[in-house]
């Protein structure tokens, strides 16, 4: 929270200095296209610093266990970013991005074995975030490689966290799907990187960026649950299917099977650094 406040801190204190030069301006700071637009992809590692990212691969038998931390960072995956922009000048611009993120499978497999019991179980956890992204770019107004830096806030529109469950024992397989959704994800962007002006109305680019985002889902829902292939999820109350997760509750309370189950907030950090490259479109004036 503190990284968000300084940097919409330094994005107003950019835009105020910005917008009181370009009073005085003379016409050759103009840009020769007001209006942008951009189309870029890329892919990046998540970072993960805290609980629940760590996820155990383990196996367990009569002579050893062995545990393997599997670290579960949401951020890591593919992105696609189309953007529009406006240029005050040719230093400073605004711009709205919508940003794709398709996150990476992190998988965990779990072998027990006893003289009681034994099974297998594969687990595996999906990002996927469709985002907004307002920010203000600044830039030496450079003619044919123009370096620029972009800051700007990250909101989560549509965030999604998918689950998969397989777990075989004996002959019994049960296949399990959820998805955590509801909250919206805040966090903040920048980026680093750089023009090349191919003609006045068409340029290249690539840039460095990272991604500071918490994500906090405020439902859970099986969507899947089958038994040796047989479909039981229709047979399942509300609080089989459904978790919601709050600050806090007692769990003494008689929760009715209509009423989802309860569960305390879980946040995951879809955060990471990324490489974009891509092209973009000037027009207007």
């Amino acid at each position: 929270m503190k990284a968000m406040i300084l940097s919409a801190c330094f994005i107003a204190i950019v835009g105020l200095a910005a917008c009181a030069q370009d009073n005085s301006r003379s016409w050759s700071d103009e840009p020769d296209s007001r209006f942008y637009l951009h189309l870029g992809v890329g892919g990046g590692i998540g970072l993960c610093d805290y609980d629940p990212c760590d996820e155990f691969d383990e196996d367990y038998g009569p002579t050893s266990d062995v545990l393997s931390s599997v670290n579960f960072a949401p951020g890591k995956g593919f992105n696609v970013d189309l953007g529009f922009g406006y240029r005050f000048n040719r230093y400073f611009s605004a711009e709205l991005d919508i940003n794709d993120h398709f996150g990476l499978k992190t998988k965990t497999n779990v072998t027990y074995e006893s003289i009681y019991d034994s099974y297998t179980k594969n687990t595996s956890y999906r990002a996927m975030v469709f985002s907004l992204i307002p920010s203000f770019v600044i830039t030496p107004g450079l003619e044919n490689y123009n370096p620029y830096a972009r800051f700007g806030l990250g909101i989560g529109i549509i965030p999604d966290i998918y689950y998969t469950e397989v777990k075989t024992s004996g002959s019994t397989e049960t296949s399990i799907e959820g998805r955590y959704h509801g909250g919206i994800p805040l966090g903040y962007s920048i980026a680093a990187g750089m023009d090349f002006n191919l003609t006045k109305g068409f340029k290249l680019f690539g840039e460095f960026d990272f991604t500071g985002m918490n994500y906090t889902p405020k439902y859970y829902d099986l969507t899947k649950y089958t038994v040796n292939g047989t479909d039981i999820l229709g047979g399942l109350s509300e609080s089989q299917k459904r978790t919601e997760f709050v600050k806090s509750y007692d769990k003494k309370e008689n929760i009715p099977s209509t009423s989802p189950s309860k569960q305390l907030k879980q946040t995951f950090p879809v955060s990471g650094f990324g490489l974009s490259v891509g092209a973009s479109y000037n027009f207007g004036k």
